[in-house]
């Protein structure tokens, strides 16, 4: 009985493990194919495009 939950709780922590390893390499690869925005260009597109709405379709936390 304490071996089946022995290897319960191994699989668990293994697959969380690796979970946590392809999110943080997942959000380098995102971070990767982000665009370089100069401060010019960023002036610029706020000055065209004034301030962005309020409304948030979709929000990703990019950690580095």
């Amino acid at each position: 009985m304490t071996t089946a939950t022995l290897k319960r709780n191994i699989t668990k922590m293994a697959r969380e493990s690796v979970h946590d390893a392809l999110r943080a390499e997942m959000m380098r690869v995102r971070a990767a194919m982000l665009p370089p925005v100069s401060v010019a260009e960023q002036r610029e597109i706020v000055k065209k495009y004034k301030k962005p709405l309020r409304r948030i379709a979709r929000s990703v936390n990019v950690c580095f």
